[in-house]
């Protein structure tokens, strides 16, 4: 595996000015507003799915254009209807009213970017270690006690919490060590990282290792507990609906065991620095066989994390979908998942799910997405256009699937990536002698109904009429990132910083990095990601501008390893490709 060494960190990049753009958010717990009006007071509110922040409710598309290509804006096909968020109200005041630091300096852009130094890389671990004692704490200190009772006839969920809690106090110790030796000099610095990530690197795999090897079990026995008892699954599903549990429960467990492994990068840029630093290899040994002991470590836990991700995918997609209790099974996997529109006497809005097995057809009603047809790959015809002859002039974004008897239409604006997953994923239907017992739509019942989930990834999709591969979407809570990020406000020459924590392809946004709840947040799929442009008349290095359609939002960091390192982890989310400006 190759790692990403420090001297990619420090190349020289030439960097272009950038915009003022507008921070919007919505949070039940900060502002409420009717839809389609502004309150009175001087804090405006949004309720948005166009593109815009929210905490609990994600943005929906308008338009999408790349700065680099130029392309035209398309706009939407379904009008805005009274009653539904898609309904846009701007603020700006709603994060300033946090009262965290705002600068209006205006730096020389052509000024030289400071050098990273190992106290730069040290931090970087220091706000992971934040991150991942927050995490365990969510789960420790504030699901544990509310389940304890439910879950005090199953042995295998105590176990659960107790390597859980084991961890957690692991992983506070490790922090408060690191926040000490940040503040020493750097000599001192690296005098304290060497043992610290010597000693951690050897405990932390081992009980990672230990859990990893039962997790299986463990998430086994959460999702029977969770089907079986009412009240055990009442309480889970009231605890994600609190403003603290950013991600669902299966997402939060699924997270934590990602943390070690992505220590391996971190560690070697501290290697690389130090080397460049005249730092002899006697003196980088003990940080040399903590790199190696978590490289192992990632290495030999692989296969199990990336089956877990495969699994946690399919768990969301069945909580998420009505008529999919049977979609769970341990050789099915999801190849990609998007917005199309299906020829059914006129153009339907859908949402297909493309597994290793078959092809399910999605739709959505006021309440709730609802599965509503499949194909079988085995023995599925695949042809490009329409075959059919029923759609003219949109033939050209055609897909036409014959399959036991019956032909369906499809239009999607992401032709290309649609027809080689589904081609790709027939071929290999084909050769496998796997059998996986076929979902029976009809088993599903109206009881499964509940409310719609804004913060879905299937909400996300519906409303920016994107896709994103099965990848994309399993790993996207194994790139995670968090640290303090400056944004640039509206209208303004003033910039905020805020914590920001990047994970499941989504940002969220918190006053400090000791408050529990998330002020905004900004779902990432199918954004695109670039350099201020001249026009933006932004004079600072080191800023990421992120893009839809006509949001634009800018964020800045506060030297080039940081800037980096951020513009590598948003490059890893499920953002659009082509639209990378960059």
């Amino acid at each position: 595996m190759m790692i990403l060494g420090y001297g990619f960190v420090q190349r020289k990049r030439k960097l272009t000015t950038g915009i003022n753009s507008t921070f919007i958010s919505f949070t039940e717990s900060v502002c409420q507003s009717e839809p389609g009006g502004i309150n009175n007071n001087s804090m405006d509110c949004l309720s948005s799915v166009s593109g815009g922040f929210s905490v609990r409710q994600l943005p929906s598309v308008s338009t999408f254009s790349s700065s680099r290509e130029l392309m035209k804006e398309q706009t939407i096909d379904e009008q805005i209807k009274p009653g539904n968020i898609d309904d846009e109200l701007e603020i700006d005041n709603v994060l300033r009213s946090i009262n965290s630091p705002v600068s209006v300096d205006e730096v020389d852009y052509l000024r030289l970017r400071p050098t990273a130094s190992l106290k730069d890389v040290a931090e970087q671990l220091l706000s992971d270690q934040r991150q991942a004692v927050k995490d365990l704490s969510l789960l420790v200190e504030n699901l544990h006690p509310q389940i304890r009772m439910s879950i005090s006839g199953c042995k295998i969920l105590q176990e659960l919490f107790t390597s859980l809690g084991d961890l957690h106090k692991q992983h506070s110790i490790l922090l408060e060590q690191l926040e000490e030796i940040i503040q020493e000099s750097p000599e001192r610095i690296f005098s304290g990282l060497s043992p610290l990530l010597l000693l951690h690197s050897h405990n932390l795999p081992l009980m990672y290792a230990n859990l990893i090897r039962q997790y299986p079990i463990y998430i086994s026995a959460y999702d029977e507990m969770r089907s079986m008892q009412n009240a055990f699954k009442c309480i889970i599903t009231q605890f994600e609906r609190t403003p603290e549990c950013y991600i669902p429960v299966h997402w939060l467990l699924l997270k934590i065991i990602d943390d070690v492994p992505n220590w391996q990068k971190i560690v070697a840029q501290m290697i690389e620095l130090l080397l460049t630093e005249g730092k002899s290899d006697g003196e980088l040994t003990s940080m040399r066989i903590s790199l190696e002991k978590i490289s192992q470590f990632a290495h030999a836990t692989e296969k199990p994390r990336q089956m877990l991700s495969d699994y946690t995918s399919l768990v969301a997609i069945e909580e998420s979908v009505i008529g999919t209790n049977s979609l769970c099974h341990p050789d099915r996997k999801i190849l990609r998942i998007g917005y199309v529109h299906r020829w059914s006497g006129q153009l339907s809005p859908r949402i297909l799910i493309l597994c290793t097995d078959c092809i399910l057809f999605v739709h959505r009603t006021q309440k709730s997405f609802v599965l509503n047809a499949s194909l079988k790959l085995k023995g599925l015809l695949l042809d490009e256009g329409d075959s059919c002859h029923l759609l003219g002039d949109l033939a050209e974004n055609a897909i036409t699937l014959h399959s036991e008897g019956k032909s369906i239409v499809i239009v999607t604006q992401q032709h290309f990536e649609w027809m080689r997953d589904i081609n790709e994923a027939v071929k290999a239907a084909a050769k496998s002698r796997i059998l996986i017992p076929a979902i029976d739509i009809n088993k599903s019942s109206s009881e499964e109904v509940s409310e719609l989930d804004s913060g879905s990834v299937l909400y996300v999709l519906w409303h920016r009429k994107a896709s994103i591969s099965g990848i994309q979407l399993s790993q996207s809570v194994s790139y995670s990132k968090s640290g303090y990020l400056l944004r640039k406000l509206r209208n303004t020459r003033g910039w905020q910083k805020l914590w920001v924590l990047l994970t499941a392809s989504c940002m969220f946004f918190y006053a400090s990095h000791d408050k529990p709840t998330p002020l905004a947040s900004l779902s990432l799929i199918d954004y695109g990601i670039g350099l201020p442009r001249s026009e933006d008349q932004i004079r600072h290095p080191c800023c990421i501008r992120l893009y839809y359609g006509k949001h634009n939002y800018f964020f800045r960091a506060n030297n080039e390893f940081s800037f980096e390192s951020w513009l590598l982890a948003l490059r890893k989310c499920a953002i659009n490709e082509k639209s990378e400006d960059l």
